[in-house]
């Protein structure tokens, strides 16, 4: 294909899986020794619960019998490059989404509001294991997670405005839009890689699982 073409024409690989990302991905990482993991995060409930499960498979330490094993942490990284403002550069706070969207208005904070069930946030994604004995470590890994993860969960955008005029007026103001990230010149295929490339899946290929269920109904 292009894509396989051009990513080997800048001496990388381009390694095709597809299945269950909480086991296809953690796999090739082992494969290719994977020092860091990137990802696209997509705001919605089901894929944030993966992004959840794939990250902390990632960052277990390994163990072995009773002790741990000594090797290098993978760096989880990820990010949301595919909306046209960065979810870091949106207000953080409803004062803020308010003044930005209606600048004419005068500011009273909402008395009395309704907790809003709340999605899981980068917070709750950190290891779930909060009361273990050894706090440093979880506040390790949460620094650690919350410096190099984008965070698109709801309470994130708590207090955005729900008026797509107001939301879009307050997305423009408060910061420039980012610009394009630049096209790598060269990438470094890992001089060990013995795992096999893979075919792209077929878009029917893609469906199958839905295409049987459709059938069986």
């Amino acid at each position: 294909t292009e894509l396989q073409a051009s990513i080997r024409s800048m001496g990388g690989e381009l390694l095709v899986r597809y299945g269950d990302s909480r086991r296809v991905v953690p796999r090739v990482a082992k494969e290719v020794g994977a020092s860091h993991v990137y990802w696209n995060e997509i705001p919605g409930v089901y894929e944030m619960e993966t992004s959840k499960s794939v990250r902390e498979l990632l960052l277990s330490e390994p163990k072995h019998g009773d002790h741990q094993v000594d090797v290098p942490r993978i760096v989880v990284m990820t990010d949301m490059t595919y909306t046209l403002h960065h979810p870091d550069d949106l207000p953080r706070d409803e004062e803020t989404w308010m003044k930005l969207a209606r600048p004419k208005q005068k500011y009273r904070p909402r008395r009395n509001r309704k907790e809003r069930r709340q999605g899981p946030s980068l917070n709750s994604m950190v290891d779930g294991t909060r009361h273990a004995s050894n706090t440093n470590d979880n506040n390790d890994q949460h620094h650690r997670i919350s410096s190099t993860c984008v965070d698109v969960s709801r309470e994130r955008f708590d207090g955005a405005p729900t008026v797509m005029g107001d939301f879009r007026r307050a997305c423009r103001t408060h910061k420039p839009l980012r610009p394009c990230k630049p096209t790598p010149s060269r990438l470094n295929k890992p001089p060990t890689l013995v795992a096999k490339v893979g075919t792209i899946p077929s878009f029917r290929e893609l469906m199958s699982p839905l295409l049987e269920i459709l059938e069986d109904d």
